[in-house]
C-alpha cells in the first residue's frame, strides 16, 4: 500500500484490500471487514473487483447492523446489471440478494444461488455462500439442515486448504451443536 499508493496503482491497492477485507471476514472480524469496503467503495468505475467485493460487503454490513447498506449494495448492483457479467457474477449477486432479503423469502433465494452450475468451478465462493446460508439455517433454529451445509462448508474449505475458513465453518457447526471432528 505505501508504495503503491503514491504511484497510484489502482488494481494492485484493489487487490491489497480485497485481502484486507477476506482476512478480517475469515477471523470473524466483521467491523475491520466493513471498515475497509467502506473505505475503498464498492462500485468504482473499471473496478476489477466490483462483483467481487459485492458479497465481502454484504456480509460484513449485515454482521455489523447495517442491513439497509447492505440491501443497497444489492440494489446497485442490479440496477447496474452485475449479475450479466459472467455465470459467477450472478451467482455472487444472487447470494447478495439471499443474504439481505426478510427471512421468509431467503431459504429459496438461497437454494436458488447455489444451485448455479458454475459454482462447480469456483469452489471458494460455492463454500462461501453455504457457510452464509448455513449461518442463516441456524439462526433460524432449522439445525438439521444447517448441519449439512455447513458441514458441506467445512469439508470444502478443508479441500481447498482454507485454514481459516474451514475453522469458521467448523466454529460456525459448533454452534449448531454438532460435534465437530476434524478430518485428517
Amino acid at each position: 500500500t505505501a508504495w503503491a499508493g503514491p504511484r497510484r496503482l489502482g488494481l494492485l491497492l484493489e487487490f491489497v484490500d480485497r485481502i484486507a477485507v477476506l482476512a478480517a471476514l475469515c477471523d470473524g472480524d466483521y467491523e475491520g471487514a466493513y471498515a475497509t469496503v467502506q473505505r475503498t467503495g464498492t462500485f468504482a468505475p473499471y473496478s476489477h473487483h466490483a462483483a467481487d467485493g459485492l458479497l465481502d460487503l454484504v456480509e460484513a454490513a449485515i454482521h455489523t447492523g447495517h442491513h439497509d447498506a447492505a440491501a443497497a449494495q444489492v440494489t446497485e448492483a442490479k440496477r447496474l446489471r452485475l449479475a450479466d457479467i459472467s455465470p459467477r457474477a450472478d451467482a455472487l449477486v444472487a447470494a447478495s440478494e439471499a443474504m439481505t432479503a426478510p427471512d421468509a423469502d431467503a431459504g429459496p433465494l438461497f437454494e436458488s444461488a447455489l444451485s448455479r452450475e458454475c459454482l462447480r468451478d469456483f469452489p471458494f465462493e460455492h463454500n462461501r455462500i453455504r457457510l452464509t446460508y448455513g449461518m442463516w439455517l441456524r439462526r433460524q433454529r432449522h439445525t438439521t439442515q444447517a448441519r449439512t451445509v455447513l458441514t458441506s462448508a467445512a469439508d470444502g474449505f478443508a479441500a481447498l486448504g482454507a485454514q481459516p475458513w474451514e475453522a469458521r465453518a467448523r466454529g460456525e457447526l459448533r454452534a449448531s451443536g454438532a460435534a465437530v471432528v476434524r478430518a485428517a
